[in-house]
Order: structure tokens, then sequence, then C-alpha cells
């Protein structure tokens, strides 16, 4: 008699079955094992990165339980939860005004923004907010967004000259600083002084100054040379070298875009205009400037702007190494400023920076000295 189930005549073991139900999330399916069809057959696997839910989830994580291998695992990489959602292995940095959140599988300090823990210190809203991808992870502006001004060594931050200058946030200077203010000048938020640091002061304005102490500037700036590092490791994509820009509409994708530059050289007739094809707040646009930074306004050019789709948040202009002055000129300063006027964050650790006068929306970073007069803005200010 011919059975159809005929013990010890077995299909070949890890064979495929059906006669035992899977055993759901436990990234192994039913197989023969010595005839017996068995749930969770060892070699039997479910494809790698599925769901799964034999091992408990790690709150906080930004990584969901994912099978690798026949094995649930919690934290699989890849097996991401939403960007945005909360999380606790980054710690949060106290007054930022943001708090830890998922990026890509990632939990980065900075990406919720956040100003109700009563510690918050508003900066620059145009400060850059986006992230630098590095091998060990992301690299942002993070404390540093809180200095609308930041000197990160023994430069001379200097306000002065002709129409009201106004910063939008916190003028910070280090120990072996300087920061000298003439006229009358606007600063919307603080005058933060590391111990040794030099003020002189001569203005019908008035300043809320705060100590910072020996170091308490440390982070402030080890986050501005930091970024400018990460930023300047960067390679450039085929097709991305720009000898000189000028006059021209630079189109970006919905990531990263790095953008290798010799000389930044807007005239009166130049505008530059920096857009997405559609809204993307994840874009950033990083532009690696080794030459000359000049913009020289006029009636009609002399801007670079963020256009369709991007925010002066997403833009970041790294001036690599020593060389010719930052540079803004062009007239116009004073509460309508300026003819000469740039959309973005400028870090030049090498460089001095000269607005005379000229429009910076975003932050500026420098460890030489900074001179922002004749109705210079940086930042948006209101003026009283």
């Amino acid at each position: 008699m011919c059975v159809a189930a005929h013990v010890g005549n077995n299909v070949p073991n890890s064979t495929t079955c059906t006669t035992t139900p899977d055993t759901a999330g436990d990234c192994l399916l039913p197989g023969c094992e010595n005839g017996v069809c068995v749930a969770a057959h060892v070699g039997n696997n479910v494809p790698n990165s599925t769901s799964c839910t034999t091992t408990p989830d790690t709150a906080g994580d930004c990584l969901l339980p994912g099978c690798e291998n026949g094995v649930c695992v919690a934290a699989h990489v890849g097996n991401n939860e939403p960007d945005s959602t909360s999380c606790t292995t980054t710690p949060n940095i106290v007054g930022d005004c943001a708090v830890p959140g998922c990026e890509a599988g990632v939990c980065i300090a900075t990406h919720i923004p956040d100003n109700t823990d009563g510690q918050c210190v508003p900066g620059c809203p145009d400060a850059f907010a986006g992230q630098v991808a590095t091998n060990g992870g992301f690299v942002g502006l993070g404390p540093a967004a809180s200095c609308t001004v930041l000197e990160t060594d023994g430069g001379t931050v200097s306000l002065s000259h002709g129409a009201p200058t106004g910063i939008g946030g916190d003028v910070c200077i280090p120990s072996d600083g300087k920061l000298q203010i003439s006229g009358g000048q606007v600063v919307t938020g603080k005058v933060r002084l590391e111990t040794g640091a030099q003020f002189h002061e001569s203005s019908s304005a008035s300043f809320t100054v705060v100590d910072e102490g020996a170091t308490g500037l440390d982070d402030e700036i080890a986050a501005c040379q930091d970024l400018s590092a990460a930023a300047a490791a960067k390679t450039c994509p085929p097709g991305t070298a720009i000898a000189k820009l000028k006059n021209q509409t630079i189109t970006g994708v919905c990531g990263e875009n790095v953008y290798c530059v010799q000389d930044v050289d807007v005239q009166t007739s130049d505008v530059v205009t920096i857009e997405l094809g559609a809204a993307c707040p994840a874009a950033t646009f990083i532009f690696n400037v080794t030459g000359k930074f000049v913009i020289h306004g006029g009636n009609v050019g002399g801007k670079i702007v963020a256009g369709a789709n991007v925010e002066p948040s997403q833009i970041l202009y790294n001036v690599i190494g020593t060389g010719p002055d930052v540079a803004f000129s062009g007239g116009g300063g004073g509460v309508d400023c300026c003819k000469a006027s740039v959309d973005g964050t400028i870090i030049a650790e090498d460089r001095k920076v000269n607005l005379a006068p000229g429009k910076v929306n975003g932050v500026i970073c420098s460890e030489k000295s900074i001179a922002i007069v004749s109705g210079s803005i940086v930042c948006p200010v209101v003026f009283p």
C-alpha cells in the first residue's frame, strides 16, 4: 500500500512546509526536520530587515526590531523609526532650542525645535539648521546657532559707523577676543563675553551683557569649527565644481547638495538664486569656497538669494583656508539694508569678514576680525 506520509521516508531537512503554522514575528519560517514540520526551523529564514516581535524594541534608539539571518535584532540598522520621532540615546543640549529626534535611524540632538524648557536661548532663525553627514554620524551648527555673530579666537568684532547696524540675536566673544561698539547700533540679543574678553562701548544704546566665565563659549566655538571641518571634508559630485559663482541659478535635489567653488564674485548686476524643484526641508546646500568671497551690491544685483522651496537656514558657505577677506560693499545700509546681501550662514575661520555694508540672513563665524559697519545687518532685525 502506498502511504502518503510514510514515517521515515522524509523530504530533505529545511524544505519549507505548511502543516505547522508559522510563528509570526520570529524571523523563521516552518521547515522540515527529520520528517517533522517545525514552526521555527533554523536556516529557513524570513528576508533580512523584515520587522519582528520576538525581541523587545529598545525605546528611544530610532531603530525598530528587524530580522538578521534568522535572528530578531532589537536595533536593526535600516529598520528605522519615522523621522522626527523623539529619541533618548543622544543627550539633549540644554538651551539650544531643540530636543533630540530621529533622522534616518540616528538620534540627532538638535532635530526637533523646542523652546518650552525655560532655558532656550533663541538664536538667528536663519542660522544653518542642516546636518552634514560624516562617517561618524551627522554634524550641525548645534550650540553655535545661539550666536548670530561668533568670534572663535582673538579677533575683533566691530559694530560702528553711520546708519544703525543691527545684529538679530547674540554676539559671542571668547576670552582673547574684543568687541567694539560705537554709535546707535542694535543687538537684539545679548553680548556674551568670556572672562578676559574686552568690550569697548561708546553708544547711545544699552546692551545686556552676560559673563560666560572662562570656558562658557567652548561648545559654541567647537561646534562652528567642527561643522566647517565636516563640510570641507565632503567630496563634490561630478558637475558641481564652480570656477566662479556669479550670475546663475543653482537647482538642488532633495538631500545634501555639495559644491566646490573657486571664487564667489557677485557684482552689481549679478543675482545667484538657490532653488529646489519641490519643497524638501531636509535638503542642504554646502558651498566650499577656496578663493575670494566678494559681494558688491547694486540697484539690481549683488545678491545670493534663497529661491523657490529653499530657506536661508538650508544654506552654508564654508570659506576654507587663508585668503582675501570676505567682503560686502555697495551702499544702502540702515533700516532697509542692503544692496549687497546673502541668504545663508557664513563660516570663514581663517578669513576676516567685512560687511561695509552688507546683509547676511544667517550666522557669521570666524576666528579673525569681523567688521559689521555702515548700517549692515546680520540676521533679521526689527529696529526700535
